[in-house]
């Protein structure tokens, strides 16, 4: 598996906020100090839930190995991962809109009721 990005553990600040849970394990919003910008930015924090296989371990790391080699406006950006510490984290740009399913469903529903 290709490195990805680097260890985000000292510049992320989770807030507890939970907006979904996923596949792998709970989806958070966080903010990520960027220190050689000066800001902090809003950031989707993936975790890996306790318990995980070790199949589904590298199921979840691959999906961060696979976002990790798109740079794309059009291709959510992935700003790092953590591994040292648990849970397991996959950390990428904040969508406003959330994922890009859930947006396209709610679009659909309400097209369906104007008509």
């Amino acid at each position: 598996m290709a490195e990805v990005k680097k260890s985000l553990w000292k510049e992320l600040q989770i807030l507890f906020f939970l907006y979904i849970q996923g596949e792998f394990g709970d989806v958070c919003r966080g903010k990520l100090r960027k220190p050689n910008l000066h800001k902090e930015v809003s950031v989707a924090i993936k975790t890996l839930k306790q318990g995980a296989t070790e199949k589904t371990r590298l199921d979840f790391l691959s999906e961060a190995s696979i976002m990790g080699q798109f740079n794309d406006e059009n291709v959510i950006y992935l700003e790092g991962i953590v591994t040292k510490h648990h849970p397991i984290m996959i950390v990428t740009e904040y969508m406003d809109n959330g994922s890009l399913d859930t947006y396209l469903r709610v679009r659909k529903k309400k097209e369906s009721i104007r008509l």
